[in-house]
């Protein structure tokens, strides 16, 4: 059965080439100083993952994903602008994946519904926004934050700098809207970011997030953050060479938790159990980009015992790994991306109930492989 999947993804590949046309958002309406214009983009996905573990049986899996986003972007005046943005799986709390199936292990009951809407006031050299929007933190590898998760709250930001290039941003989002009496959850979002240097570049960030959980104990209108209250603070640096052979960049971040050991992590944990470390490197061999990068991550190393962070791992928290991905464009809109995942777990003396119920045993592995297709328009 295995040739079936591989042929399928062969036949979704020719598909997206032929829609490559399409590739840059559109202009649809202009009048003067306002503009309203579309994009989006469609993403197949083949993923095949792979758990060895000892006392349990081998766990393997193949699926098929599809993720479609249709957004518009209309500019009132040089001053408001307005976003809003649909997506397969909108309520889906880490991704915006749809499974394909149509009964059991599919998604039957899957949404296309709202991912962004937000009014946006750019007063240069500052901005702010308020609704649902993309967070605004850097990060290269999804350590502190999954890019498919979209905050709702306000944020607001500037950048500076004339040869160099200062950003400062700050956001306060809702996590969790609770009912009545209770209060919400939230989270302050920050970061500091500076650049320098265009053929050698520098780039450097400090930040983090502070959560606040209103509602530790179970209840109807109650939903307890992982980890509780508490701060996580992260630090980047990424130095890049665009006139060295490959156009090389070297690269790492480094988060710390003040995550409760003896509640949150409970018998066994440890210190390093409340950092984490990636340190990377890319290349750009001509029209392919490459990149490797090793993992080290605390079981309370990542916002929300991971969370918030990216789901690209079976396993948010609590291992240590590393990923190969190589990626390039085909055909104007369409671009082709292979990934490997290697893991394993970091601390494998922390046991349910915090660890849960896929904790691998030290030296087994999990691994996953993703081949994604893109097109752009």
């Amino acid at each position: 059965m295995r040739w079936r999947k591989w042929s399928a993804v062969a036949i979704m590949a020719l598909m997206a080439s032929g829609a490559g046309y399409a590739h840059a958002a559109k202009t649809i309406w202009s009048d003067d100083e306002s503009s309203l214009a579309m994009y989006g983009d469609v993403r197949f996905r083949h993923e095949t993952d792979s758990v060895v573990s000892d006392g349990k049986e081998d766990q393997n899996r193949d699926r098929d994903r599809l993720r479609l986003r249709l957004g518009l972007k209309y500019k009132a005046n040089e001053v408001v602008s307005l976003g809003a943005r649909l997506a397969t799986e909108a309520d889906d709390d880490h991704s915006t994946n749809h499974n394909f199936g149509m009964l059991k292990g599919g998604a039957p009951e899957s949404a296309f519904g709202l991912d962004k809407a937000f009014i946006k006031v750019d007063l240069k050299p500052v901005w702010m926004w308020v609704g649902k929007n993309s967070n605004h933190t850097w990060d290269a590898t999804g350590l502190t934050w999954d890019s498919d998760l979209i905050p709702e709250g306000v944020a607001m930001g500037g950048e500076f700098g004339d040869g160099y290039k200062a950003k400062i941003y700050a956001g306060y989002y809702i996590i969790n809207e609770t009912l009545y009496d209770e209060k919400d959850d939230t989270m302050l979002a920050y970061q500091a970011i500076f650049k320098y240097g265009k053929a050698y570049s520098i780039k450097a960030a400090v930040g983090g997030y502070s959560v606040s959980d209103q509602n530790p104990s179970e209840g109807e209108d109650a939903f307890p953050i992982p980890g509780g209250t508490a701060s996580y603070q992260h630090a980047m640096v990424e130095l890049g060479g665009k006139d060295l052979p490959l156009s090389p960049i070297i690269g790492t971040q480094f988060v710390s938790s003040n995550v409760d050991i003896s509640t949150h992590i409970g018998e066994g944990g440890k210190e390093a159990d409340r950092q984490s470390m990636v340190v990377y490197v890319k290349v750009e061999p001509g029209p392919v980009e490459a990149m490797f990068s090793v993992w080290d991550v605390g079981y309370a190393g990542a916002t929300a015992l991971g969370e918030f962070n990216a789901d690209d791992f079976d396993k948010t928290g609590n291992f240590t790994g590393w990923v190969v991905s190589v990626k390039g464009k085909i055909y104007k809109a369409l671009s082709v991306q292979a990934k490997y995942f290697y893991q394993e777990v970091k601390n494998d003396a922390i046991k349910p109930p915090y660890a849960g119920g896929a904790q691998l045993g030290k030296g087994n592995k999990r691994t996953r492989m993703q081949l994604n297709f893109v097109v752009k328009f």
